[in-house]
């Protein structure tokens, strides 16, 4: 017969050894699944930062570990990864109590493969590879550009950046043009947007572009978009004071510009957020030696019909668009896929260099019918039936491909350099 007093002894020393393992930082331990919030960007000079939550209630910091890998590498993780502490730091979020972790790992060397995992308070993530692209100069590299993911479900959005993913494992990040989400201010969405992306985003990096959809609250009303400033760190030393979602990195031989659309909805809160970025623009394209100069941002300044924020958008920044050299400019919105000719300001032909205008489609649930071709597309497809998603390869030429979720061609075009 079996001493109850010893089973009890046996009981709540094994309950105190696993309570050790999983929950001491310092210990290999096991993890759940993946981190809340997690996601990667990349800081001006194309450096991965890292990002996620900490667990509600946890005291402490975040940490990370870290270690190169290669093929068939097998070394011990547990005994020979770096570990780090992450700046660990309460969330602007009403209500909530989230802490944000971030670390900004430096530039890791090209072409590696790096062994990971994260601590949120409780536990350890499991244990994932990154593989870092080439950033150099002169460097050959792809990404992927995905339109609106805002659902209600977003399985949909996982499934489409995983099937563009897997078709393309060599990209080096990748974007949504805006409206992530449905509604900005609700967590519940943003956590359900996080957890489906994350088998794609554990390994890719993200450019975050600010939406529309992205300042709305749920009560009606367009405010100063808190969350995506708090779940993703955007690069602080290329941000106009005070806005969030403009900012400006380099990789490979590239230079990109994320510009914030929302001049309506923020106007209340920004009154000169359209002309603030305007200086902003100005002095960033005119400082750049890159090859190539792309520019993501959500409202397109060439939609469908008679858009009155696409003349407020030429306005303010086409100008400096055409004399800065950009060569292309990727929005959203419109939940269809579209390609201007190069164009000069309102629409002129160019004798000899225009900007492409290229509206993304969607990779979420959100349809709209009855959209028409717009005057100065070349190319018109609406995404009705499923999703899509680009692929943008950057060497001597810049090579633009849009597919359906299923792998359908809907457009290829080169913009020669």
């Amino acid at each position: 017969m079996i001493n109850p007093r010893l089973l009890w002894r046996f009981l709540v020393g094994g309950l105190i050894a696993v309570l050790l393992v999983v929950a001491a930082p310092g210990r290999p331990g096991g993890g759940h699944s993946h981190p809340d919030g997690f996601s990667m960007t990349l800081a001006g000079g194309g450096e991965v930062v890292f990002h996620w939550r900490f667990a509600g209630g946890a005291d402490g910091r975040g940490k990370i570990e870290l270690m190169p890998v290669a093929d068939g590498d097998s070394a011990d993780f547990a005994t020979s990864a770096v570990m780090y502490d992450a700046d660990t730091e309460e969330a602007d979020f009403a209500g909530t109590g989230w802490r944000m972790c971030s670390f900004a790992a430096g530039r890791l060397p090209a072409g590696m493969t790096y062994a990971y995992r994260v601590w949120d308070g409780i536990s350890w993530s499991e244990i994932t590879r990154l593989s870092t692209g080439t950033a150099a100069a002169g460097s050959r590299f792809s990404f992927l550009v995905f339109g609106d993911s805002q659902s209600h479900n977003y399985g949909l959005w996982g499934k489409t950046l995983k099937a563009a993913f897997e078709r393309n494992e060599q990209a080096a990040f990748f974007t949504v043009v805006g409206d992530m989400v449905d509604t900005g201010g609700n967590p519940g969405q943003w956590q359900e947007w996080f957890n489906a992306g994350w088998p794609v985003m554990k390994s890719l990096p993200l450019v975050p572009v600010p939406g529309n959809h992205e300042t709305y609250n749920g009560n009606g009303r367009a405010v100063y978009p808190v969350y995506l400033r708090g779940l993703f760190g955007l690069p602080g030393d290329s941000q106009p004071a005070g806005l969030t979602g403009v900012y400006s990195f380099d990789f490979g031989d590239a230079h990109f510009v994320v510009l914030d659309s929302q001049i309506d909805e923020l106007s209340g809160e920004i009154p000169d957020l359209a002309e603030r970025q305007r200086e902003w623009l100005a002095a960033d394209l005119s400082g750049t030696s890159r090859k190539w100069r792309v520019v993501f941002m959500h409202k397109p300044m060439y939609g469908r019909g008679n858009r009155d924020w696409g003349a407020k958008l030429r306005h303010w920044w086409e100008d400096l668009l055409v004399a800065g050299r950009v060569d292309i400019v990727f929005s959203g919105h419109e939940h269809v896929y579209s390609r201007t000719r190069p164009l000069l300001p309102d629409g002129c032909d160019p004798a000899e260099r225009g900007v492409v205008y290229v509206t993304c489609g969607r990779s979420g649930e959100k349809t709209y019918k009855g959209v028409r071709t717009g005057q100065f597309d070349e190319v018109f497809f609406n995404p009705l039936g499923q999703p899509n998603y680009l692929v943008v390869e950057v060497g001597k030429q810049l090579v633009v491909s849009a597919y359906t979720l299923d792998g359908q061609m809907i457009d290829t075009f080169t913009v020669a350099g």
